[in-house]
């Protein structure tokens, strides 16, 4: 069960499925591109960008750095032992 679910996520995460993110991330990082892609679009509404009062280099800097930290945490998440643990595996198996 833990070996299908740990397929599963990094399916979902990093393609290789044939959703519409999928298809439209190319199978990169989809589930990672989409929440940016998203959480971006939402600092376009009016009254919701946070960072407009920033030069545009900073903004851009701080994309940046908002994007490594998303795809940093996913890597780790997925290469993280605890998924590999008796705790998860217990848990997943109770499913």
């Amino acid at each position: 069960m833990q070996t299908l679910f740990t397929a599963h996520v990094s399916a979902c995460l990093y393609g290789g499925t044939d959703s519409e993110l999928a298809l439209v991330y190319n199978d990169e990082s989809v589930l990672e591109n989409h929440h940016l892609a998203v959480a971006f679009k939402l600092l376009q509404q009016p009254g919701c960008d946070v960072f407009a009062a920033l030069a545009a280099n900073m903004r851009r800097n701080i994309r940046r750095i908002i994007i490594d930290i998303v795809r940093t945490l996913f890597s780790f998440v997925l290469s993280s032992p605890y998924l590999n643990s008796d705790l998860v595996s217990s848990e997943l198996s109770a499913l």
